[in-house]
């Protein structure tokens, strides 16, 4: 009778060889020592050849030779023993490496806090000595002073010099001058320059036609919802020009203005109309500084503008160089707020 170790059958045939359902080598139950002998197995799926064919043909995994009871042979079991053993050697001399390591740090840092105790224990003794040197000497000295001042006493006494006696002169301490405050420009209501004036507009009040005030005033009511707001009929806001007179002359370090239309109940009119994109500013002593804008998504928030040097000045003329153009009314340029600082 054989028997097949893959698919775990017997079969009745004495003289078959290989198992006709997975090929594997057949076992003779009768005498397995003359089956087994000369036989390798594949140690993944454990099929039976009859000859050592490097690999199985299945799996690809190694092949071992079997003895004659079926198990692998004892010198393939000693060479995984030894590579175990081997294994198991290179990992305990790495643990006590590691071991090693950490014991040196330890007794290290405690040499450092002994090391660092000694110094400061030191310091203290030397600041100690030091404290107590100058008030020997401190001592040493008065005493000399005393016995000369003793001896000095004595010769003053013998001789009975009288000296002089000087007045100090009278000291004169200077006034004392309060601080001068400045106070910041205030804006008065605008006046539109007329040399600036462009063809078509009606200046000073503005021509832009709507039941809402956009004359000079609103650049300076302290109100963003309300505006300046001019038609140039077709030049994009170049020329048009706001004259705004400071209360007397100051010192002028820059500009805060919200650039456009920023009527909150219409929240697209900022995108409908025109704003300033570089403009002049001109002084009442004739300089002149050219400022760009940033664009205005909407915003009432008031945008502070730099001077690189302060201006002084009674006024200042706004002269729009160049306007972003509105998606709507792309003739009107608009100004929300305009103040000094």
């Amino acid at each position: 009778m054989k028997y097949c170790q893959n698919c775990r059958t017997y079969k009745n045939n004495p003289s078959m060889i290989f198992c006709e359902s997975c090929g594997s080598q057949l076992i003779d139950v009768n005498n397995p020592a003359q089956t087994y002998s000369g036989m390798y197995v594949c140690k993944q799926c454990g099929r039976t050849y009859m000859q050592n064919f490097g690999a199985c043909s299945f799996c690809n995994g190694p092949l071992a030779p079997l003895d004659t009871n079926g198990s692998v042979s004892n010198a393939d079991q000693k060479k995984k023993r030894t590579i175990i053993i081997i294994l198991a050697a290179v990992a305990a001399v790495l643990v006590l490496v590691l071991a090693g390591l950490l014991l040196f740090d330890h007794f290290k840092d405690k040499d450092d806090d002994k090391g660092s105790t000694t110094l400061a224990a030191e310091a203290t003794l030397e600041e100690e000595e030091n404290t107590q040197k100058p008030s020997e000497g401190s001592t040493t000295t008065a005493n000399s002073a005393a016995q000369a001042d003793a001896t000095t006493g004595e010769t003053s006494s013998a001789e009975m010099t009288t000296l002089p006696v000087t007045t100090a002169a009278p000291t004169t301490v200077p006034p004392t001058t309060a601080p001068v405050v400045t106070q910041p420009p205030q804006l008065v209501a605008p006046v539109i320059s007329s040399a600036k004036t462009l063809k078509g507009t009606v200046l000073p009040s503005s021509n832009v036609s709507s039941s809402r005030s956009f004359g000079a005033n609103q650049a300076i009511d302290g109100n963003p919802e309300t505006c300046w707001c001019v038609n140039t009929s077709g030049s994009g806001g170049a020329g048009a020009s706001i004259q705004f007179t400071l209360q007397g002359t100051a010192s002028v370090n820059g500009i805060i203005v919200v650039n456009g239309n920023t009527y909150l109940p219409d929240e697209f009119l900022y995108q409908s109309n025109g704003q300033i994109k570089q403009c002049t500013l001109t002084f009442s002593d004739g300089s002149k500084k050219i400022i760009q804008m940033d664009y205005n998504y909407g915003s009432s928030q008031s945008v502070m503008i730099p001077f690189d040097t302060p201006v002084i000045t009674s006024s200042v003329t706004l002269t729009v160089n160049s306007a972003y153009v509105g998606q709507k009314y792309t003739t009107n340029v608009c100004l929300g707020e305009f103040d000094v600082y």
